[in-house]
């Protein structure tokens, strides 16, 4: 079953840490509010770890580019060997903005294909 985390994006500072416990991110909404800005994500391998920009295969920043009042599917396998992710804006945000961060199991994301 899908969980939503909230987190808060305020100017271009990091949102507090997403951890996924054998999951991965399905979707991110955004509110009417959000200032377009791409968001940026990192990840920590281990609880006090370095945090690190997210590159693909191909070396390029992991990049989601997103607008105002937006529902974003994002493909879970992106994000499904992460344990430790936050986000960024690119863009300040001029007051504190929540992020519908949608969460499922990878269990589950396996058994039924994509999504």
């Amino acid at each position: 079953m899908a969980e939503v985390q909230t987190v808060t994006l305020t100017g271009t500072e990091y949102s507090a840490t997403i951890v996924l416990k054998k999951e991965s991110i399905v979707r991110i909404g955004l509110p009417a509010e959000w200032q377009t800005a791409d968001i940026w994500i990192e990840e920590q391998s281990l609880s006090g770890g370095k945090w690190r920009p997210i590159y693909d295969k191909f070396g390029d920043r992991i990049v989601i580019p997103a607008r105002a009042d937006q529902s974003i599917k994002v493909d879970w396998r992106v994000f499904a060997s992460y344990d430790r992710l936050r986000l960024q804006s690119s863009q300040i945000q001029t007051s504190p903005r929540n992020v519908d961060i949608v969460v499922e199991s990878v269990n589950v994301l396996t058994a039924i294909g994509d999504v």
